[in-house]
């Protein structure tokens, strides 16, 4: 198992804020980021002057998998929508 960098976690943010057309920005409404405080790492989402917690508490390697989890959500839901 290989260790998971901030890199590798903003690598995959990068790509989620992409497949879903949303800013790649810091600070552009609708951008999701992340975010350390206390030992743990938090993602959010940028909305309005404020942000949104999407996933709070992670470790970096838990943070990979959440994003990851939802890059594969999308393509599941992107497979189901094509094959009506």
């Amino acid at each position: 198992m290989s260790r998971i960098t901030r890199q590798n976690v903003e690598s995959s943010l990068e790509t989620l804020n992409t497949v879903l057309g949303l800013p790649l920005n810091y600070g552009e409404q609708g951008h999701i980021f992340l975010q350390q405080q206390n030992g743990y790492n938090n993602i959010y989402q940028q909305s309005g002057p404020g942000c949104s917690g999407l996933a709070y508490g992670l470790t970096m390697r838990q943070a990979h998998e959440w994003i990851s989890a939802v890059l594969q959500g999308i393509q599941m839901a992107k497979g189901v929508n094509t094959s009506r």
